[in-house]
């Protein structure tokens, strides 16, 4: 540790008992053991780092704010890595709204981005995601993440990385000197190596431009209530058959009641029974089903108000559809405040933040407020400094996220799949079915769990090995993975992962860069 306190600073190198034990920290109950915590603040630091560990043989393992909840948090694959945050690097360097690009370093979260767009009163937005409002907009976008517009995965572009032996590249056009094009065309000249970057352990990425989307004339959101279990797969069809069409144009985002529950108000009760979350009387008083969808539109007056009335019409016969913008949500929102003494305006109140800020996602406003689920899940208060450490507290998810193809009857498999692994298992299962465009839907299944208690945390872990071994023997297989679930999609028989591994040799050649992410070595 003191030769990487000479290049980067003592205070940038952390290996105090208690700091190591912030970063190990995590939702999903998982532990590994840390070496230590490297700070760089720029990319020649980061250069640094990978020399001195490639001279002493200590893996790195690099992360951008931290914050991949459900999915191991901060932790590396394997025990015994250096984790090197790269927080310190968070720096805009340009936003064009002209051009619809910013170039960030892998520090800049969602919040700082649209601080930044907002008081330079910029005619852009992004596609953010729910997760937290500090998630790192790199870090989410190369482990593929999927926000409320599309995949994140095509919005990085002229990455500048640090290789495992210590080189920086640039791909795209970034590698040529002054070139005019570098921030504008994703893929350069020649052979394109920005995937082996992305879910990859090659390098460390520095730099990259992120793209960016013009602010619409009108937003408008389409919340769908099913009636019945029984109508989910025509009611998919029917939206992917709008996709299709290219009547909707952002992702569409169906949930179970149980998802319902903890995203649109305090729940109460067990989180591993049927009867979980918020009183069943409330849900179904405000016309909650089994199902429900949450469809966000954008465009001019026009083109809003001929999407919201398809959206209308895939509903009908099945359940309701209620139109929600600025002009409705504000008088709603000044009705309860003022009227809460009237019973009907009264249940919706609770209602209220957890709406306003799905609202606001769907107009690329990021937001802490989702996190408070969380802890909803499994009763547990939210701490009064606010949602933004859930790794600090007792509250355990796991996530699982497959990829399917978007249709009813897939959508269905794969609904009646997880049901039953969660029965066995004794625990509600929470899932959101995303149709991100015409061809794919993902799925977001996650458990819920007490940390705390020993016993129900390894049997949550159980529950979504489980899962994870029956998708993948269906061929439901996940787009992203956890740190304990490598195993499930990486094999050596496998020609590929043979290749991904060789790969690795040529940019790492002695295997520094977070041995076994999404690799055999």
């Amino acid at each position: 540790m003191s030769v990487w306190r000479e290049r980067i600073g003592a205070g940038n190198v952390l290996d105090d008992p208690s700091v190591l034990s912030k970063y190990s920290a995590n939702v999903s109950g998982l532990s590994r053991e840390i070496k230590g915590v490297l700070k760089p603040g720029s990319t020649e630091e980061v250069r640094q780092v990978v020399r001195v560990a490639n001279e002493y043989r200590t893996p790195l393992y690099p992360i951008s704010t931290g914050m991949n909840w459900g999915l191991g948090s901060a932790l590396p694959v394997r025990d015994y890595a250096a984790i090197v945050d790269l927080s310190r690097m968070n720096v805009i360097h340009e936003v064009s709204s002209k051009h619809l690009y910013a170039e960030i370093e892998p520090g800049v979260t969602q919040l700082q981005l649209y601080d930044y767009i907002n008081k330079h009163d910029l005619p852009v937005m992004f596609n953010v995601t729910g997760s937290a409002a500090g998630t790192s907009l790199i870090g989410n976008s190369l482990e593929r993440g999927i926000g409320y517009f599309s995949s994140r995965a095509s919005s990085l572009w002229s990455l500048e990385i640090v290789s495992g032996a210590g080189e920086i590249i640039r791909t795209g056009f970034g590698h040529f000197e002054n070139s005019a094009a570098a921030r504008h065309y994703p893929y350069g000249v020649g052979p394109s190596i920005d995937g082996l970057f992305f879910q990859g352990n090659c390098g460390i990425v520095t730099r990259a431009v992120f793209g960016l989307m013009p602010k619409p004339e009108k937003h408008a959101v389409i919340v769908c209530k099913l009636r019945r279990d029984e109508d989910l797969e025509r009611f998919v069809d029917r939206l992917c058959a709008l996709r299709r069409r290219g009547v909707l144009e952002s992702v569409v985002h169906i949930g179970n009641r149980h998802r319902q529950e903890i995203a649109l108000g305090k729940p109460t009760g067990d989180h591993n029974s049927a009867s979980s979350g918020t009183p069943p009387s409330i849900m179904e008083s405000e016309g909650f089903g089994d199902w429900s969808a949450l469809v966000g539109l954008a465009g001019d007056s026009r083109s809003v108000r001929s999407a919201a009335k398809a959206v209308r019409g895939s509903v009908k016969g099945m359940g309701k559809a209620l139109m929600l913008n600025d002009r409705r949500l504000k008088l709603m929102r000044m009705l309860v405040e003022r009227l809460d003494f009237i019973p009907c305006l009264a249940r919706k109140k609770p209602l209220m933040a957890g709406i306003m800020a799905h609202y606001g996602l769907c107009k690329g406003i990021p937001t802490d407020e989702t996190l408070k689920s969380l802890y909803w899940a499994v009763g547990e208060k939210v701490p009064p400094h606010g949602p933004q450490r859930p790794d600090d507290g007792s509250a355990g998810m796991i996530y699982c996220l497959p990829v399917i193809p978007a249709s009813g009857d897939m959508v269905r498999e794969t609904v009646r799949l997880a049901e039953e692994v969660f029965s066995a298992h004794s625990f509600a299962p929470y899932i959101t079915v995303n149709l991100v465009d015409e061809r794919v839907a993902e799925c977001v299944i996650n458990v819920a769990f007490d940390r705390s208690n020993t016993q129900e945390r390894e049997r949550a872990q159980k529950c979504m090995n489980s899962l994870y071994e029956t998708f993948v023997g269906r061929g439901i297989i996940p787009y992203r993975v956890g740190i304990e679930a490598m195993h499930h999609i990486v094999n050596e028989k496998d020609a590929y992962w043979r290749a991904v591994r060789d790969i690795k040799k040529v940019f790492d050649p002695r295997n520094i860069i977070a041995p076994g992410r999404y690799n055999l070595i």
